[in-house]
């Protein structure tokens, strides 16, 4: 993981990302620009964003889906990372991963939401959540010299691939 990734965390923890409330509270934005990218029709900011968003929010569920977990999302960023991160259980390595696999998520999300901004393209749910698991996959491969699982068993159950017997 990069220190530009661990740097976007820290401003997202902290509720420094550029989001349209933060320039709109500096006045460099007029307050009708305050719309959320995902097109739920409300203020964006961070929590709103990558937590309560219409859109971006159906990410959460193909992920806990994805990770046969259900759950109920906490409302606030750094519960939320929490919550996630303990998924797995106590041990070192899988919360480890499991923050690995929300880092990425975030990132995710906020990359599609600069591309619509920037960019004015779009991506799916269904192809956000392959970036997900993409991106996570590379991630652990990276991180973890013991991973020596094949994408398609990531892609396919990852619960196996972190050693979590459900």
């Amino acid at each position: 993981m990069s220190l530009k990734i661990s740097l976007f965390a820290w401003c997202l923890l902290r509720n420094r990302l550029p989001t349209t409330a933060n320039p709109i509270k500096r006045h460099i934005l007029l307050p009708n620009a305050q719309l959320c990218v995902g097109g739920c029709g409300k203020m964006e900011d961070a929590e709103h964003l990558i937590l309560s968003c219409d859109f971006f929010g159906k990410l959460w569920y193909g992920i806990s889906h994805w990770l046969s977990y259900h759950i109920v999302f906490p409302e606030h960023v750094p519960d939320h990372l929490y919550q996630f991160d303990t998924l797995g259980g106590f041990s070192k390595n899988n919360r480890s991963a499991f923050h690995l696999i929300w880092l990425s998520c975030v990132c995710v999300i906020w990359f599609e939401r600069n591309a619509r901004v920037f960019h004015q393209t779009e991506a799916s749910i269904n192809q956000l959540l392959d970036k997900v698991k993409f991106q996570s996959y590379w991630w652990l491969k990276a991180n973890h010299p013991s991973f020596v699982f094949s994408y398609y068993s990531w892609w396919l159950n990852p619960l196996p691939c972190l050693r979590i017997i459900m």
